[in-house]
């Protein structure tokens, strides 16, 4: 499952209150493996801040949710979009 946008809101490189950490937590408890994406942070920050892997591969993941409302994931997830929980109506 890939989380994208961990960020607490889009273009604000903010974590603090971020919904993501509580959805992983969630999804860690019910031990599904996850990667994070977000266009604000590196690699090694996803690692840090949220202990996930980041992975920018799309394609690879099973499912996607989308928390935060960044206009520039459009375009990478509407070739996915069957596989895509739009939080924020980002494909919208």
């Amino acid at each position: 499952v890939g989380i994208l946008g961990l960020t607490y809101r889009s273009h604000v490189k903010e974590t603090y209150n971020s919904r993501a950490f509580a959805l992983i937590d969630a999804l860690l408890k019910a031990k599904v493996k996850m990667v994070g994406h977000d266009f604000l942070l590196s690699p090694e920050e996803v690692k840090e801040r949220f202990s996930l892997q980041y992975s920018a591969k799309f394609d690879d993941m099973d499912l996607i949710i989308v928390l935060n409302k960044n206009p520039e994931y459009k375009e990478f997830l509407l070739p996915v979009k069957d596989k895509v929980i739009d939080t924020k109506h980002v494909l919208a």
